[in-house]
């Protein structure tokens, strides 16, 4: 994975072949368009039926993935939402927009949330830091 957190150079799902796969390396550990055998050169009625287990589990995870997707851009744009009325609120207070204390402190806490769960924390700094960028642009606006 990259270190913006983003998967893929093309911003594709971890693993997700869409390029010629130079250097890129997919979530099995494995070089992106390496083959690494299918399984089908040897393959009996029982393997079959197996990898079509297989590809219905890869569908199944593929529909969460793109559900759990769905669900964080909800709340990307509730977050924008609420830093809005943030900085209009902060506006009519006389504050700045920019607090550089507070945005480390929320992701101070972000990061040991996510800890205590076993995510790499530095993934999430990433990703919260990004948003606090598109939040100051929102809140200067």
């Amino acid at each position: 994975m990259r270190s913006d957190g983003r998967g893929t150079a093309e911003g594709g799902e971890a693993g997700e072949d869409r390029g010629s796969g130079h250097g890129r390396e997919t979530a099995e550990g494995g070089e992106a368009g390496e083959d690494r055998g299918s399984g089908h050169d040897h393959a009996t009625a029982g393997s079959d039926a197996a990898a079509g287990v297989t590809e219905d589990r890869l569908d199944a995870l593929r529909r969460e993935i793109a559900s759990v997707d769905d669900a964080l851009v909800e709340l990307i744009g509730r977050r924008l939402a609420a830093a809005r009325e943030s900085g209009v609120l902060k506006q009519s207070l006389g504050r700045p927009v920019l607090d550089p204390a507070r945005e480390a402190e929320v992701v101070r806490r972000a990061a040991e949330r996510a800890r205590d769960r076993g995510i790499d924390p530095e993934v999430v700094r990433a990703v919260l830091w990004r948003i606090i960028d598109s939040a100051r642009d929102v809140q200067e606006s």
